[in-house]
């Protein structure tokens, strides 16, 4: 088991080591050289439990934005298809930005 911890660890990027690293719990883990424990972090990580939820959020925001958002009295027609592409297109982004596989 010790050298499946080892491969799982050599593959893994610089970027992933020094997030793993940073974790709380890193001693006892390398200390017990565990791959099963090694491989959950690594996934937890590459699905973004923790990072995502901000960026999430502001797709919830961005997409209450645009549903909410309607043309104010004296707004043109041509202000309002403005302010409305600027939104939507601010949702799209933050969509194609996160790692979102199924849409329901």
């Amino acid at each position: 088991m010790v050298a499946l911890y080892d491969v799982l660890w050599e593959q893994s990027s610089k970027e992933m080591l020094l997030k793993l690293q940073g974790e709380d719990g890193f001693a006892a883990m390398e200390a017990v050289r565990d791959p099963l424990q090694l491989r959950n972090r690594i996934k937890r990580m590459c699905c973004g439990f923790g990072e995502q939820k901000m960026k999430v959020y502001a797709l919830a925001e961005a997409i209450k934005r645009v549903a909410i958002f309607c043309q104010r009295p004296r707004m043109s027609n041509e202000e309002y298809k403005i302010h409305f592409d600027a939104l939507r297109d601010t949702a799209m982004h933050l969509v194609v930005a996160l790692p979102i596989t199924r849409l329901y």
